[in-house]
């Protein structure tokens, strides 16, 4: 893909799992390096794969790996399968610094854990006292550790004392990796054996999850023939993919054959280069999902047209939804597109249903590197907080900093409004100096706005982040208009976003 559109980080998931995995032949039996390939991919492997790659002919065990692999390969436009890269470099790191009790690093509970879902935000460690009950906890971040150096706080200092000890590794919740509200996995060891899982329910469902969304492209299967041999076949070209039907379909046909209800708002930013940054908020209608534990599993598909000539940027990826504490379903996506006019197809799968909706949005991409003093989108949020994680990924796509935003356009009386927003060009602008006023307009009248309010300047731009009670407005749905002004100059600048107020929770 040229340099004018790229997607930020193109499908790190993907697709549903649907597996013909019946063989006909009780299969041969295992080599020494059939062996150590299943045990070396066992974080990974399905119970069903597993069964199968032991009962099918061993002449097919070769393509079954081929197979294996390309069903978890994240981007197969690539040279590279950037997740087989990743876990086998994960795999060393494991065999040399998670060693335990004569276990290879990757073998050992903690191994498979980090194998899956990689290194933790935190780590708690401790011994365990005489009632059974973690004494003396220390806690430590492990966010911005580099990997190897991690690895060895995962341990924890008291692993191999002659006492009962414990490890406790806490997630950040992360969709993409099937934990969406996050997970905390307790190894125990004892007399210098090792730390061992604490196994729970809650584990070995976030676990199962994690194993099922690393598969990519489910349309990707292993096929048999009448004598249980495994079938070559060409790579998919999803002809049997309703979510790809569903992108290439008519804009008429995919809104009316939506079984889905999606709502998609997106928000324009500057990035370096000739692109512009577009994370997209988007909603899904809860009662139109399958729920599991509180857990829906769907995979989302995305296609961008872009310059005539040029191939569409997609994306596709598998995540784990909950409800937000409002009720409602959310989940964002970023890209990096060129300006000028757009449209985004995104597609939304149920993954027990097989139920899909679509939603096609316009898109006009304004261009933020003309030189000229601009604005950004306004994005009204309910919350702001430190996290993990990368920004301008899925699910990280309001995340600027470690700081991530929770867009929103549904507030209660007794929350605040947060507003972001970022003023660009103010190289144009010598000794720039912007305020800000917020203006509150109901039915096309104005109900209140706030004193003019200096904003901070950081190089060529200024930035915009502020809280405002809404305690005073009504219920209704209401426009507010942001406008900075710049006192020298009196270049003036405005941005608008809209907002539901309802009364406060009961």
């Amino acid at each position: 893909m040229s340099r004018v559109c790229r997607v930020v980080a193109l499908a790190l998931l993907a697709a549903p799992v649907v597996l013909p995995l019946q063989a006909g032949s009780a299969g041969s039996k295992l080599s020494r390096d059939d062996r150590r390939w299943l045990e070396g991919v066992g974080p990974l492997i399905t119970a069903e794969e597993a069964r199968l790659f032991e009962q099918i002919d061993a002449r097919d065990r070769e393509p079954f790996r081929q197979i294996f692999w390309a069903r978890r390969d994240p981007d197969p436009a690539t040279p590279a399968n950037e997740r087989q890269v990743d876990f086998e470099a994960r795999r060393d790191l494991a065999d040399l610094q998670l060693r335990q009790a004569g276990l290879r690093g990757s073998a050992t509970d903690m191994g498979r854990v980090f194998l899956l879902l990689g290194p933790p935000a935190r780590v708690s460690h401790g011994r365990i006292g005489s009632s059974g009950a973690p004494v003396g906890p220390i806690e430590c971040d492990v966010c911005n550790v580099e990997l190897e150096s991690s690895l060895i706080m995962m341990v924890g200092p008291t692993a191999g004392m002659e006492q009962a000890t414990f490890v406790t590794w806490s997630y950040s919740p992360e969709p993409l990796l099937g934990i969406p509200r996050g997970l905390t996995v307790e190894f125990r060891s004892q007399f210098g054996l090792g730390h061992r899982l604490v196994r729970s329910e809650d584990v070995d469902r976030a676990l199962d999850r994690a194993r099922r969304l690393c598969i990519c492209d489910g349309t990707r299967g292993y096929e048999l023939d009448e004598v249980g041999r495994l079938v070559p076949k060409a790579a998919s070209a999803r002809g049997d993919d309703r979510l790809a039907r569903a992108l290439l379909s008519t804009r008429e046909w995919a809104e009316a054959s939506s079984q889905i209800a999606i709502e998609a708002t997106p928000a324009f930013f500057m990035m370096p280069g000739e692109a512009t940054y577009v994370p997209v908020l988007f909603e899904v209608e809860p009662d139109s999902l399958s729920w599991s534990d509180e857990v829906a599993e769907v995979t989302v598909s995305g296609r961008v047209d872009v310059a005539e000539g040029e191939p569409p940027a997609r994306l596709r990826l598998r995540v784990a939804l909950t409800r937000d504490p409002d009720g409602r379903v959310r989940f964002d996506l970023p890209f990096a597109l060129s300006p000028g006019r757009r449209e985004l197809r995104l597609a939304v799968q149920d993954d027990v249903s097989g139920a899909v909706g679509v939603r096609v949005v316009d898109l006009m991409i304004p261009d933020f590197h003309s030189g000229a003093p601009t604005m950004s989108s306004v994005v009204a949020y309910a919350d702001a907080r430190e996290v993990d994680g990368t920004p301008g990924t899925a699910g990280h796509a309001f995340q600027f900093g470690r700081v991530r935003f929770a867009p929103r356009q549904e507030f209660r009386r007794n929350e605040k409004l947060g507003l972001l927003f970022y003023v660009y060009g103010l190289e144009a602008l010598p000794d720039a100096s912007p305020v800000v006023r917020y203006a509150f307009f109901r039915d096309g009248e104005l109900c209140g706005q706030t004193a003019e309010k200096l904003l901070p300047v950081s190089g060529t731009q200024a930035i915009g982040n502020t809280t405002i009670p809404l305690a005073s407005l009504a219920p209704g749905r209401y426009t507010l208009t942001v406008t900075v002004t710049d006192r020298r100059s009196e270049t003036m600048r405005a941005r608008s976003v809209t907002f539901e107020l309802k009364e406060a929770a009961s």
